[in-house]
């Protein structure tokens, strides 16, 4: 009996998948973890993960299996996921696997199982199944990956290879492929959507709910309303069989779909009978990758996009209002992106977050846009080789885009061969990034340098007309930006203040602590611990009271380690905590922010820019100081 373990940070549908199979249809172990120490622990003979074509997420699966191939030098590792459609080569050498599987691996898993757990594999076999990876000898054997499954052998798979329980909740993933082009995706299910029918939706449906513990649904298709026929369909059947009152449903959506298709007004009608329907069927969440509230940059992102940034504003205030929670998912600016195009969507994103607080979720991904990269095989990534950008690495080297195209061309065959594997983002052409400050600073500067030109062409003249008028909205944009994160710093230091109060002041707290016997003191550490990880939880939800929960925790557990370091000198260090004011205390937190994602809502104005006159001066201040 062989024993398989899946390693994971978040719950997976492909483990729980992978488990169902070897569960169902061999006599083998597996088991799902959540930390590469827990899955040492086991002792398996394979290790599998899911590799993506992110860099995070790259760095995070390469220190597991450093640690796994030090520990277990015998064990195998397996791999699939996202990273082996983009980059299958570059991924397979730099993460040291044994096997791989490119594509859609629901048939062809179960068949690498038969073989590789076998007493004396037969590698001849291994060869035959489609989109298996694997050293043969020496150099890197690839094969054709297995064609996308039909919507019949989609209906044909067992319930459970579409669910994933995580608590009171399970995810399923109904349907396969995407239609729409977004210009920073690769699409790896293909553009071809494959669905479940409704039929069967609801036959699973109705076998979850024989799960008592379970209350609530997700829909982790990226669009669970593409077609308003089906959607109306389906939710009309979740209620006419009452499943309404046994779950709440979680969707993601594209907002394209809930509007009224009448280009003359701006914005957009909603459609209330669509969102009536949600809201009766019991859905409680909608996530929309909204990208940005620009209208430009949708249009850059998204080309098949109809909705505009003040309808996604509108719908997040008629979907709050029925009780259903609004994520929306941005991104930063695009290559093209110009900087007041960036200034009014922060401005817009910044409205929403401050008018409708209690109608989205405030995730790390609204709080602070997600960089774009360049994954292999989406527009933008075709229009970097084409050089209509210049390309970057995550570590500011350019030109590294040749080196993505290299390895997956020309070092197939070079057995051992580790190569750099750069993580790619587009540079600007306008030097636009997120700062709306800077934004607004480089819009006066061309201002300022136009104006100062003895003779000027007359696109100049023209270009000096139009930046007048963009700059006095963009000031005023600034100025409502300014004011909503002055606001957030405020929230965050009245928060700190009441959470100081609370433990009475540090002084006090660790008087306390230092009274407690040893294992008392440990369990006190372990408590601050674990409230530490339940704000990291809270981050998906509500980034800003995520962080400032960790910075507060951080800073006792710094303080405690302290105490804990200057044994016999307890009184001293007790007496240097309580002589530090609240205020100080606040501030060495407040700074601690900075090295978070949410640093960029550390800095702001200390007043209101003029809108009549230039604000090159104080821009520049802002500049040189942060």
């Amino acid at each position: 009996m062989a024993v398989f373990v899946f390693i994971t940070e978040t719950n997976s549908i492909a483990a729980e998948y992978f488990s169902q199979i070897i569960k169902k249809k061999t006599n083998h172990r597996f088991e799902i973890v959540y930390s590469v120490e827990d899955a040492l622990r086991l002792q398996p003979d394979f290790f599998m993960l899911t590799a993506y074509d992110q860099a995070e997420e790259y760095f995070l699966a390469k220190g597991w299996i450093e640690k796994i191939k030090k520990f277990t030098p015998m064990a195998k590792i397996i791999l699939g996921g996202p990273a082996f459609k983009s980059r299958p080569v570059a991924f397979f050498w730099n993460l040291k696997a044994d096997y791989a599987l490119k594509g859609e691996a629901d048939f062809t898993f179960p068949l690498l199982i038969d073989e590789i757990t076998k007493e004396k594999p037969d590698f001849k076999q291994i060869t035959e199944i489609p989109g298996v990876m694997f050293l043969d000898n020496g150099p890197l054997f690839i094969n054709q990956e297995y064609p996308s499954l039909t919507r019949n052998q989609l209906e044909a798979l067992d319930f459970s290879h579409y669910c994933m329980y995580e608590g009171d909740m399970v995810s399923m993933l109904t349907e396969r492929g995407c239609p729409y082009g977004c210009t920073f995706c690769s699409r790896i299910f293909g553009k071809r959507i494959r669905f479940l029918s409704i039929d069967r939706i609801i036959e699973i449906l109705k076998e979850i709910s024989k799960k008592p513990h379970i209350q609530r649904v997700m829909f982790a298709n990226d669009n669970m309303i593409y077609s308003l026929r089906r959607a109306h369909k389906l939710f009309g059947r979740i209620i006419e069989e009452k499943l309404n009152r046994r779950f709440n449903f979680l969707i993601n959506g594209r907002i394209d779909n809930f509007l009224l298709k009448d280009e003359k007004y701006l914005p957009h009608g909603i459609n209330l009978e669509l969102v009536d329907l949600l809201q009766n069927a019991g859905v409680t969440k909608i996530s929309f990758g909204t990208e940005s509230f620009n209208d430009a940059e949708i249009k850059r992102l998204k080309p098949e996009a109809l909705y505009r940034g003040v309808d996604a504003m509108r719908l997040t205030r008629v979907l709050g209002k029925v009780g259903i929670t609004v994520v929306h998912f941005l991104l930063e600016p695009s290559p093209d992106a110009m900087p007041e195009e960036a200034i009014e969507s922060t401005c817009r994103r910044l409205v929403v977050m401050d008018s409708y607080p209690d109608y989205i979720e405030t995730s790390a991904s609204f709080a602070n846009p997600s960089r774009i990269f360049l994954v292999r095989g989406s527009d933008l990534y075709s229009r970097g080789v084409a050089k209509d950008f210049d390309v970057k690495d995550i570590n500011g080297n350019q030109g590294c885009i040749n080196e993505v195209e290299k390895n997956e061309k020309e070092f197939v065959n070079e057995s051992g061969k580790d190569f750099y594997l750069p993580f790619l983002t587009p540079v600007n052409r306008f030097g636009t990034t997120s700062d709306p400050y800077m934004n607004l600073l480089l819009l006066e500067e061309e201002l300022k340098d136009l104006q100062g030109k003895e003779k000027r062409s007359q696109e100049e003249d023209v270009r000096i007309k139009m930046l007048v008028k963009q700059i006095k909205i963009c000031r005023k944009y600034v100025n409502r930006i300014n004011s909503v994160v002055k606001n957030i710093n405020e929230k965050t230091i009245a928060r700190f203040k009441e959470m100081l109060a609370g433990i009475g002041g540090v002084g006090k707290f660790l008087q306390e602590f230092s009274k407690l016997n040893g294992e008392s003191k440990r369990d006190q550490i372990d408590g601050i611990t674990q409230k530490f990880e339940e704000a990291s939880r809270l981050g998906p939800i509500n980034a800003f009271e995520a962080d400032t929960l960790q910075i507060f925790y951080m800073y006792i557990l710094d303080a405690v380690k302290e105490l804990l370091a200057n044994s016999g000198k307890e009184k001293q260090t007790i007496k240097k905590y309580k002589k530090i004011t609240h205020n100080v205390m606040i501030n060495k937190m407040m700074l601690l922010r900075r090295e978070t994602p949410l640093n960029i809502y550390m800095n702001y104005l200390k007043k209101s820019l003029p809108t009549d006159r230039p604000s090159i001066n104080i821009l520049k201040k802002y500049a040189k100081n942060n």
